[in-house]
């Protein structure tokens, strides 16, 4: 399954070149601006929200940052490689010639990074549900070495799903589609390979991810409505808010097109305008995943206000510090450089 380039052939293999392709240049020229613009603004958004994640400092002090800048960081690449390359050979059609090893090796540039990602956002969903309902033991799974292995084991599971099988020739194959362009996945009927990399990079991330978000935004909630003035406590409940909301958001790109291209395959190809909508709507997860996080997050607001304005650069800002266990201590930020709040080392009142 390739979350990029929905389209399955028959359990067979065989694919007949498609008629209706040169009646729909205009559609396919619209999908191709459309994809490309908004992955565009896409990439931009990502890294602007990398920035706040950086130059902001109540983001900066968030549970996690190094795993939720990891997914950014898939989100990015995905708009402005995968995105990119599915949409321009879609629209190029199937009587373009494709480089040798093109889809061959599509798995590995397209499906992996996309594999990463979810796997990555369940175990950002994981912590973030030790964080808020085992706080005591939260400090075990903060350390840079265990923070490393989060961000290390998606590109294992994921790579084992894709390098592996691709290389030594094991696993489904990518072939020139004849249908619409591009490369598409060749199911092997007695295999169930690719059923398995389904289940294990996106099927089962999800659950994780719906379980653990859904616990955090209750309880967070729950904190939020009992003491209402608490700053850190609403911080909390915003950025669970909105992690709750791409998780939506995910589950409504992925499952339709999954559903759809296991189940029907057969409709991909006679309806090709039908063809175009599937294929749109996974692609457009990670330029519109961004804008969940500027709507209903004040603090991805306020970092890109400081990004953008260079307040980050000119002089400090006002926070509060939080302890190990997320209560304000004090403020800083007060009379001190940037290099000093970095470190650490600002005196406070």
């Amino acid at each position: 399954m390739n979350t990029m380039s929905p389209f399955i052939s028959d359990v067979h293999g065989n694919r007949s070149a498609s008629p209706f392709i040169p009646n729909m240049q205009g559609a396919l020229i619209g999908y191709l601006v459309t994809a490309l613009t908004l992955a565009f603004f896409g990439a931009v958004l990502n890294v602007l929200l990398l920035a706040a994640l950086t130059v902001h400092q109540p983001l900066r002090e968030t549970s996690g940052r190094a795993l939720l800048i990891h997914c950014i960081l898939m989100d990015f690449y995905i708009t402005t490689i995968g995105v990119p390359i599915v949409s321009i050979t879609l629209f190029l059609g199937p009587t373009h010639i494709l480089p040798r090893y093109f889809c061959k090796y599509q798995p590995i540039y397209i499906y992996m990074p996309a594999a990463v990602g979810v796997l990555a956002s369940s175990l950002l969903a994981i912590h973030r549900l030790i964080a808020t309902v085992w706080p005591q033991t939260f400090a075990a799974v903060s350390n840079s070495r265990v923070i490393t292995a989060l961000i290390v084991l998606p590109w294992i599971v994921a790579g084992s799903t894709t390098i592996f099988p691709t290389v030594l020739n094991i696993g489904p194959e990518f072939v020139p589609s004849n249908n619409m362009g591009g490369c598409e996945f060749a199911r092997a009927p007695e295999s169930a390979f690719d059923m398995v990399s389904a289940v294990l990079d996106f099927i089962v991330p999800t659950i994780v991810m719906g379980m653990c978000y859904g616990i955090v935004l209750v309880k967070t909630y729950r904190a939020v409505r009992i003491n209402r003035g608490n700053r850190t406590r609403q911080r909390r409940f915003e950025i669970s808010r909105t992690l709750f909301l791409s998780f939506l958001w995910h589950t409504v790109c992925i499952y339709p097109t999954l559903v759809v291209v296991t189940c029907f395959p057969e409709t991909l190809v006679k309806n090709p305008y039908f063809y175009l909508a599937v294929s749109w709507l996974p692609n457009s997860f990670s330029f519109v995943n961004p804008i969940f996080f500027l709507a209903s997050s004040r603090m991805f607001q306020d970092g890109i206000k400081e990004f953008l304005q260079c307040h980050w650069y000119r002089a400090a800002p006002v926070h509060p510090a939080l302890d190990e266990a997320g209560d304000e201590m004090s403020m800083v930020g007060v009379g001190c450089s940037w290099k000093q709040i970095r470190r650490r080392s600002c005196p406070t009142p």
